[in-house]
């Protein structure tokens, strides 16, 4: 055996060094890592929610470009995008904040997620994304307790449901008349109307069918009269049968006669790690070896196949149900490995194992983190066992993959360990008391230092929340090392991240990260020694910059061609040419929000010309990420989150009584006015979106503003069209519905997603009216339908109203470009009271977040000093601090004061 030692920094090599290291770094695109720092994990309806995001080039973690733009998207828990808007990152970093207005959001999950252009370029588990809930704890509120299992009743499978309800502030709701539903996706699939007993429980029982998933089906609970109340949640069921139970080689195959060892992961029909335990078999029902999980689904075992045998593993469940398992077949001839990554140890230790026909050869042993190349050698297997023993110090913390190549660089095993280094910062958080009081001045010293001990000069968050109001969970909350180091090294979802990054770590915790690692790092060995050069598609953007091109109708380039950008808010005039390649840019323009600019190519007499502008403008990604079941905040609530919960009542509550109770207000609202529209009922509509709307809008296209906007709208995927509840949805365009346009043969639902809601954008549009009532329809239904046979309550009518007038078809004057960028976030100042002196004020302070600064920057020294006040509530704070140097340093810390 030799082995080579290869610092990837190494400058001069010998030959052998040389072939190795060519393996090491092989060329590509350099990808990014980005992460949002968030003042809390969780959010009620009209919150805001303040950020502090951070860029990063992934191998080396040291700063972006000094200027570019990161998109941060809000999705709800269907997919479906809410808000996307820009900010602008200065060397890495940006601030700002999103209000969580009732006119967009409602209660319900949520995915947060943040990425720049070039990180379109890779896979999705690059980009950043966190789950998180909005709650709306109204007064009256409802909260379930559920309790759910499927029985079999002769040949029909049950669904057997036992809910509690009750309301936010504690009462039971008792004798209480509801309607329950059960779907299956958008498909009703039962409904009954049922009463709660005295205490509030309801019992019922649903059939289902053979092709029903868990994850699909939910139930909806609805009441009438003078409270109406409306919930709908996701079944909540962990079918045996319906496990997926996966087994994963150490190697990634298993070999006749050699030692292997296997992890595996089970998972629910949610999407969750579950617990499992049973038996390997082989074809002679022999059994060979035991497994059981030790967290979240995951665990291993270590047994030697033997040549001829097949083996099976068998699952028994607590209700006696059976399910078997294959394991995977294995191979007669081949190489295996074992790595060993104890955590107190200073090395890894590799075992090789060979069978006769695979030895006497020449391997590669490749080490990479983050893309990097950190060790490399060449080994020569002889003997059926071989060890290699690898310093961890070569390493940086995060995820290490380890590669075994043969002759023909071809891999043959390939496994992912973890590695926890010196290299994180340390961050102290030292408060200035031991004991604060209501409207106390709190002092926090902050020190960052390196592994050395030496100062830090860096920009950090802190976020200071209320424990009484807000709930943070260290295991399933994500923060930037577990996100960093770990869950952005792996594809899919990570449940419960918090878990592997303990204040002190230990053994178990250990062990199950390794689990973690040799299952959800499993992967497939496709190892491609024909490297290229790869050219992106999307490019880099600056924040402050508007690039493009100007062609002939004929999409020849024109060089030499004067163009002048417009605006008048902010007020702007700038003129460039095109270069050879037609191309021209306008650098240091700041992307204001709501901004439009109006772009004009002009010939040598200065006049407009019929050329064709194009503008590098945002293309939307289509990232395929995985989308987790996620319980609404307000099903089968902990102790925890329903002391949150109540807190925040009982804080409405107070600030009601102390205000005084209010006479309800009647407010006078100006009708809007769509100027122009076909409207057929004079300009009243059930919903109207006007053209001050939509400037707000940007670059959002129809199909955005109507999901946004529009309640209860959806794709009937059974009728290959759109409906609203049970209405079918007409588009009707200056007057025109489009329906009467569609081509044959294409369906309605592909011809309205194709042609407009995908393609025509908020500056096409000069206002959107939806008719959907008994009252709004009638004069649309004598038009478009059929007053004979169409049910007229059957349909809605959307009108849209274009600038261009002429339906659907959007001119354009030739030679121009009307620029409408995304909007930018919003970066506004968290507001913290100062109280000098003992206040009487009759105002209740009781900030769920009392304190966000997303620029805590340290001197040359290392420190920093922040000061706030506390609140009028007292119990224990919460204080994380997270940043960066941006030069490869990263950390965080988690501290609490207590107030009294």
């Amino acid at each position: 055996m030799a082995l080579l030692l290869l610092p990837h920094l190494c400058v001069s090599q010998t030959k052998k060094e040389t072939e190795v290291s060519s393996l090491l770094n092989p060329p590509g695109l350099p990808a990014q890592k980005a992460y949002l720092q968030t003042d809390k994990p969780n959010y009620m309806l009209g919150d805001t929610l303040w950020f502090k995001s951070y860029v990063w080039n992934a191998n080396y973690l040291n700063n972006s470009l000094a200027k570019e733009m990161l998109y941060i998207d809000i999705v709800n828990e269907t997919g479906a995008l809410m808000k996307r808007q820009v900010v602008a990152l200065y060397y890495g970093m940006g601030i700002g904040n999103i209000n969580l207005t009732e006119s967009i959001y409602k209660a319900g999950n949520y995915r947060l997620r943040a990425y720049t252009n070039w990180m379109k370029n890779f896979n999705a588990q690059y980009l950043f994304e966190r789950s998180f809930v909005i709650a709306d704890p109204a007064e009256n509120g409802w909260l379930v307790n559920s309790k759910m299992e499927v029985q079999q009743q002769g040949n029909v499978k049950m669904l057997n449901a036992n809910l509690l309800l009750s309301e936010t502030k504690g009462n039971r709701i008792g004798q209480k008349e509801i309607e329950v539903s059960l779907f299956n996706g958008e498909k009703l699939r039962k409904k009954a109307t049922l009463q709660t007993d005295a205490i509030g429980r309801l019992d019922f029982k649903f059939p289902l069918l053979e092709s029903d998933k868990a994850k699909n089906l939910q139930i909806q609970l609805k009441t009438n009269g003078n409270d109406p109340q409306e919930i709908k949640f996701p079944v909540v069921l962990k079918q045996a049968k319906n496990i997926d139970l996966q087994f994963l080689p150490e190697s990634g195959n298993l070999v006749d006669g050699l030692k292997s060892k296997i992890g595996f992961k089970a998972i629910d029909e949610n999407g969750y790690g579950t617990e499992v335990s049973g038996t390997v078999y082989n074809n002679l029902k022999q059994a060979v070896a035991q497994f059981k999980s030790t967290h979240l689904g995951m665990g291993s075992f270590t047994f030697t196949p033997k040549a001829g045998e097949t083996y099976t593993a068998t699952v028994k469940q607590q209700d006696g149900t059976v399910q078997n398992y294959p394991l995977p077949i294995t191979k007669k001839s081949g190489i295996t490995f074992n790595i060993v990554n104890n955590q107190l140890s200073d090395s890894l230790l590799i075992q090789v194992f060979a069978t006769g026909d695979k030895r006497g050869g020449k391997y590669f042993f490749i080490g990479q983190a983050r893309g990097v190349g950190c060790y490399g050698g060449i080994v020569n297997i002889a003997d059926s066992v071989v060890k290699v023993k690898i310093g961890k110090n070569l390493f940086p913390s995060g995820v290490i993959k380890l590669i075994l190549l043969d002759e023909q660089k071809q891999a043959v095993c390939e496994r992912l360990v973890f590695n926890l280094n010196t290299d994180l910062l340390q961050v102290k958080l030292q408060p200035n008391k031991a004991i604060y009081h209501n409207r106390d001045s709190v002092g926090l010293d902050v020190h960052i230092s390196d592994e050395k001990g030496n100062p830090v000069q860096g920009s950090f968050s802190l976020a200071v929340t209320d424990d009484g109001q807000v709930k943070i969970d260290s295991v399933s909350n994500e923060g930037l090392l577990s996100h960093i180091l770990l869950s952005s090294e792996l594809k899919g979802f990570v449940e419960d991240p918090g878990y592997y990054f303990p204040k002190q770590m230990t053994a178990q915790i250990w062990a199950d990260l390794d689990q973690l690692l040799l299952t959800q790092g499993w992967t497939s060995y496709n190892w491609n020694t024909k490297y290229s050069v790869v050219e992106p598609s999307f490019k880099h953007e600056s924040a402050y910059a508007v690039n493009g091109s100007v062609s002939s109708g004929l999409g020849k380039a024109l060089g030499n061609v004067n163009v002048v950008l417009l605006s008048k808010n902010p007020s702007l005039l700038l003129q460039t040419t095109t270069n050879a390649k037609g191309a021209f840019a306008f650098n240091e323009v700041k992307l204001a929000d709501s901004a439009v600019y109006f772009i004009q190519a002009k010939n040598k007499n200065n006049k407009s010309f019929n050329v064709a502008i194009k503008v590098d403008e945002f293309v939307a990604p289509k990232f395929d990420t995985v989308i987790q079941v996620q319980r609404p905040w307000f099903l089968n609530i902990d102790t925890g989150a329903l002391g949150t919960v109540k807190n925040r009542v009982e804080n409405i509550q107070q600030q009601n009584r102390l205000n005084g109770k209010k006479l309800n207000e009647v407010l006078i609202v100006g009708k809007k006015i769509v100027k122009g529209s076909s409207n057929l009922n004079n300009g009243n509509a059930d919903l109207t979106l006007n053209e001050s709307d939509l400037n707000k809008a940007g670059k959002k296209t129809l199909g955005q503003l109507l999901f946004e906007h529009i309640p209860d709208l959806r794709v009937d995927e059974r009728k290959h069209t759109y409906m609203i509840r049970d209405q079918l949805v007409h588009l009707v365009i200056d007057g025109i519905d489009v329906r009467r346009m569609r081509p044959e043969g294409l369906s309605y639902r592909d011809f309205l997603r194709d042609f407009y809601l995908d393609l025509m954008t908020a500056e096409d549009i000069k206002g959107i009216e939806l008719m959907r009532s008994p009252g709004m329809i009638t004069n649309y239904g004598k038009r478009f339908l059929n007053v004979d046979t169409d049910t007229f309550d059957d349909h809605a009518f959307i009108e849209i109203t274009t600038y261009s007038g002429n339906g659907a078809y959007i001119t354009k004057t030739p030679g121009t470009y009307l620029f409408k960028p995304l909007s930018m976030v919003e970066s506004h100042q968290f507001y913290s009271p100062k109280y000098k002196v003992k206040s009487k004020e009759s105002s209740v302070d009781s900030r769920s977040t009392v304190y966000w600064n997303p620029n805590v920057v340290t001197d040359k020294n290392g420190f920093a000093h922040v000061g706030f006040y506390t609140t009028d509530k007292k119990g224990s704070y919460t204080l994380i601090m997270e940043g960066s140097n941006m030069n490869g340093g990263i950390g965080g810390a988690k501290s609490s004061i207590i107030v009294k």
